[in-house]
């Protein structure tokens, strides 16, 4: 017969209360200075977007070349507001991936252009 393992589980069957005491030194909070890098990417990031639409409607750019223009800037903005926000490497680094995969994704796909049809020669 198998032994069974006991447990020190409470009576009325709750989760007890945690022992350790967390001390406010470990948890990190964010400075001031952090919290003023990140207002000022956003608004710099909010000019050049705004920016961005006035030359895309200025110009009148292709609706493809407009996306990858807009997305590229969200993507190097996105990644300036996770630096500044103070975030540490193993909180940021799969958004990074997800950034380049989005970045890979945009400017990879291109257009196909229907080609004219090869010329013949008539004897």
């Amino acid at each position: 017969m198998l032994a069974q393992e006991t447990m020190d589980v409470p009576e009325d069957g709750l989760n007890p209360p945690p022992t350790e005491v967390v001390s406010k030194d470990s948890v990190r909070t964010r400075t001031d200075l952090e919290h003023r890098l990140t207002y000022a990417v956003l608004l710099f990031g909010f000019l050049i977007i705004s920016f961005e639409m006035l030359l895309i409607k200025w110009n009148k750019i292709d609706q493809q070349d407009a996306i990858k223009f807009v997305i590229v800037t969200l993507i190097v903005i996105g990644t300036l507001f996770l630096i500044s926000a103070g975030w540490s490497n193993d909180q940021i680094a799969p958004a990074f991936g997800l950034l380049g995969t989005i970045a890979g994704y945009m400017l990879g796909k291109q257009t196909q252009h229907p080609s004219p049809p090869p010329e013949t020669t008539k004897p």
